[in-house]
C-alpha cells in the first residue's frame, strides 16, 4: 500500500514587502505545524520521505516538522516544480519515488494541494493553512498509484479551533 500526505504549509501573512516565494510562516503558523507533527506521530503516519516546495514557508513547515518528530529527521527533497503547483506537478515528482518507500509527505500550497485531493479521490477537499490530507493507494509502485485517479481519502487532518 502506499500512503500520499499532502499537507498545506503553515500560515503565513499575504506582504507586498516580501515576494510570495520568500514569505515566511507567522507564529501562529509554526504552532500549528508543531501541533500537525504530533499528530502525525500519534496516528503513526511519519512518512519516510518529505517532497517539499522550494518556498521559504514551506521549507520552513519541513523544518518544524522535522524537528518536531521523536525518531529524527526524514529524508527530504526541495523542488522547484512543487511551488504553486497542482496535480500534474505531484505526479512527475512522485513517480520516481522508489517502491521500497511506502509513506511520503508532500508538503506545498493552495489551490494546487486541494485540487490534486479531489482529482486523486473524487472527493472536494479544501485544505487550510497546516492541514493534512491522509491518501491511500493499493498500486505496487507510486509511478502506478499517481497516475491513477481511484486514491481513497482516508482523513484531513486539521487543527481544531475553541
Amino acid at each position: 500500500m502506499k500512503r500520499l500526505l499532502l499537507m498545506r504549509h503553515g500560515h503565513s501573512p499575504v506582504s507586498f514587502e516580501v515576494a510570495d516565494h520568500d514569505r515566511p510562516l507567522s507564529t501562529k503558523g509554526r504552532d500549528d505545524v508543531q501541533y500537525m507533527s504530533a499528530l502525525i506521530e500519534d496516528n503513526q503516519l511519519t512518512p519516510e520521505r518529505m517532497l517539499v516546495s522550494s518556498a521559504t514557508r514551506t521549507q520552513q513547515s519541513a523544518d518544524e516538522l522535522q524537528r518536531c518528530w521523536s525518531n529524527g529527521p526524514v529524508p527530504q527533497e526541495a523542488h522547484q516544480t512543487l511551488y504553486l503547483s497542482g496535480l500534474f506537478s505531484i505526479q512527475r515528482v512522485v513517480e520516481s519515488v522508489p517502491t521500497s518507500i511506502h509513506t511520503i509527505l508532500l508538503l506545498g500550497h493552495n489551490p494546487g494541494w486541494s485540487q490534486s485531493i479531489s482529482h486523486l479521490s473524487g472527493i472536494d477537499t479544501l485544505l487550510g493553512p497546516g492541514n493534512i490530507a491522509i491518501l491511500e493507494h493499493d498500486a505496487p509502485t507510486w509511478s502506478a498509484a499517481i497516475q491513477s485517479m481511484d486514491w481513497r481519502l482516508k482523513k484531513v487532518l486539521r487543527r481544531s479551533r475553541l
